[in-house]
């Protein structure tokens, strides 16, 4: 979760930089909407890189996201948004199924959000299925899902993510918009499995190896100019660690 506001708040909770496997999602989004693209001089910066961010951590004390976690970020948000000024939240999370779906807590605190003068944002998920679940269901949400726009300009490339779809608590159809959903430069948490799978990615694209083809290839050429920096520097959105790779999500 993300929020534009006005002040900028440090990380509390234990092992908040411990760069584990399910970190990396929440780093990946906040980078890709509002990093400062250091590491390219600007050139990989998210499109709101000039705002400021709060990230909230919303899995529970067993490491699950709840739908019960969700509705307590949401309302903690309400609760603090007059003195942190914050004016979007960006959901990019799911809780569970809920029956009855109309009136469920999460749809609520986001309508809660919305009359207090606070834009949302939820995804929609990654399934490819008729499958929405809160906060997606929200009818006040502004919920987004994907496209591959193949790494082109050409809209004849355009093709649909597999992205969920269904209908809002009231019967809305969803999602209200699409955007691209890969080949967007996002950043790496080092020693984790997803960076490991970039490292091996590339090294295998030096060697010319016949699997990978196609839009990886144009990895290639969007890269060039920052091959000779070497290191860890894959792309250059600024996540805020040290030594991250970056690569393209």
């Amino acid at each position: 979760m993300i929020l534009n506001l006005q002040s900028t708040l440090n990380p509390r909770w234990p092992d908040w930089d411990g760069a584990r496997d399910w970190q990396w999602h929440g780093t990946m989004t906040s980078t890709v909407a509002a990093g400062n693209g250091f590491l390219s001089h600007g050139l990989y910066s998210g499109l709101a890189h000039e705002a400021e961010l709060v990230l909230i951590q919303v899995r529970d004390s067993r490491g699950h996201i709840s739908s019960a976690s969700i509705h307590r970020a949401l309302e903690w948000i309400l609760k603090h948004s007059p003195e942190l000024r914050i004016r979007i939240v960006s959901l990019s999370v799911s809780g569970e199924p809920v029956s009855p779906l109309a009136g469920n807590a999460v749809d609520e605190a986001v309508s809660a959000l919305v009359e207090a003068g606070i834009s949302v944002v939820a995804a929609v998920g990654n399934d490819g299925q008729r499958n929405l679940l809160p906060p997606a269901t929200a009818p006040l949400a502004l919920t987004v899902g994907g496209i591959d726009d193949k790494n082109t300009f050409s809209d004849e490339e355009i093709a649909l993510w597999h992205s969920n779809y269904g209908t809002a608590s009231n019967d809305v159809p969803k999602p209200d918009l699409v955007a691209p959903s890969i080949w967007v430069a996002a950043p790496l948490l080092p020693n984790t499995s997803v960076a490991h799978e970039a490292k091996e990615l590339f090294v295998r694209r030096e060697h010319k190896d016949p699997n990978v083809h196609g839009p990886h290839r144009r990895i290639e050429a969007n890269h060039s100019p920052l091959s000779a920096r070497g290191g860890n520097q894959f792309c250059g959105a600024d996540c805020g660690q040290r030594n991250c790779l970056h690569a393209r999500s």
